[in-house]
């Protein structure tokens, strides 16, 4: 610390498009004048758990970590596969995380069960008869983000939690990135790009070294594995601890449906939470699948709006989440475009030679290092005074060398 250090070479990532070309998909997710004279605008959105919960205090193991998620009914056997496979990843990392599933779908105890998780039927959903919702199609129960992060904190023994979605495949070195981040802060948001994978079989664990025949393949063009454009926008996953909201009152978003992502990201960086990308150290892997949990006219496509699957942006709960940012946040446009290129610091090799990969540690360590503002996070918040990181051991963070700009 203190010195400047050579900035390590960076695997170039396939170049995403302009902004430019984000209008088309943006126009989907800014808030307009039409929600403005909702007259339930000050009663729905809050979590009846917010202040309940203790944020601030307390001990917690750091030995580990807890991951949350609310998978789907185990109903569509592709589904039920890709989700089967996912949480035995997550059992098979090291040191083992808590597993809490939250919600009440046919098959969730028997997966618990199976992979040693904590199963809590009962949270708080969003339907078609949910205050703000305005349909008049009947639509499946979704859970609602506030009070299911307020559940998860409110029951994890662990200092630092991971929300992420059921499908997605985590790597071995995930555990140890989390770790480093746990022990060099108490107050973080952790995320990183994805990458897409059709997974047609149940994956076989027993192997040492299955994850070679999944994340490998992203080491092989034409194998298959995608970086979507879509990834800076479209978070997954989010590491935290209790501190990262403790500044915030989390809202009750409808978890699966465009935009609660980004307002997490925008309020943490808003409240001077440090913000790290993991994208140059970590790859995680969402399995693709059908989108008719959504829309029973959806299609397998995986590209963003396109013919049917433009119901998957302009449904009744995806217009729920706006109308919130549209009512509790005077910025919406700013709050929808928060995304992964506003983070102040990346997860990077302590050494540069080091022979790991994006997928296995190779007993190598890692380190967070600051990195200079993305014109992004410049431009909409100007104004916003960064208060000074304190690194927990200093040996795991790098303040002052000379980087490049964002990841």
């Amino acid at each position: 610390e203190g010195g400047a250090v050579a900035a390590p070479q960076q695997e170039q990532l396939p170049r995403e498009e302009s902004d430019d070309a984000e209008a088309e998909q943006i126009r989907f997710l800014i808030p307009d004048n039409r929600y403005q004279n909702d007259s339930s605008a000050e009663t729905y959105a809050e979590s009846e758990l917010y202040g309940k919960v203790d944020l601030e205090h307390g001990t917690f193991d750091e030995s580990t970590f807890t991951i949350f998620t609310t998978p789907k009914p185990m109903v569509d056997p592709h589904i039920a596969m890709i989700q089967t496979n996912a949480l035995r990843s997550w059992a098979h990392l090291r040191p083992r995380p808590h597993i809490v599933i939250f919600g009440e779908g046919q098959g969730l105890g028997d997966l618990a069960r199976e992979v040693g998780a904590q199963h809590f039927p009962r949270i708080k959903t969003l339907d078609h008869t949910s205050r703000g919702v305005h349909t008049t199609k009947i639509l499946a129960a979704v859970p609602a983000l506030g009070s299911l992060f307020y559940q998860a904190m409110g029951i994890s023994t662990t200092k630092t939690l991971v929300f992420i979605n059921a499908d997605i495949l985590l790597p071995p070195v995930f555990a140890d990135i989390i770790m480093t981040a746990s022990n060099a802060s108490d107050c973080f948001l952790l995320l990183s790009h994805r990458y897409r994978l059709w997974v047609r079989e149940y994956i076989d664990f027993s192997q040492p070294r299955w994850y070679m025949d999944y994340f490998g393949r992203c080491d092989r063009p034409g194998a298959g594995c995608v970086w979507g454009r879509d990834s800076s926008r479209a978070v997954d996953w989010f590491g935290f601890t209790r501190q990262t909201w403790s500044k915030v009152r989390l809202l009750e978003f409808a978890v699966g449906r465009p935009a609660y992502d980004n307002w997490l990201v925008y309020k943490a960086a808003a409240t001077g939470t440090v913000v790290i990308s993991a994208t140059e150290v970590l790859r995680i892997l969402h399995q693709n699948h059908n989108y008719r949990h959504i829309s029973p006219n959806a299609t397998d496509s995986e590209k963003w709006i396109t013919g049917k699957n433009a119901e998957l942006f302009t449904n009744a709960l995806a217009d729920y989440n706006r109308r919130i940012i549209a009512f509790k946040e005077k910025e919406g446009e700013k709050v929808v475009r928060g995304d992964q290129r506003f983070n102040t610091f990346k997860m990077r090799k302590t050494k540069k030679d080091c022979p790991a990969t994006k997928y296995l540690s190779m007993g190598c360590t890692y380190q967070l290092a600051r990195v200079r503002a993305h014109h992004r996070l410049r431009e909409h918040l100007p104004q916003r005074t960064w208060p000074p990181f304190t690194c927990k051991r200093k040996p795991l963070c790098i303040l002052n060398s000379q980087l490049p700009p964002g990841t």
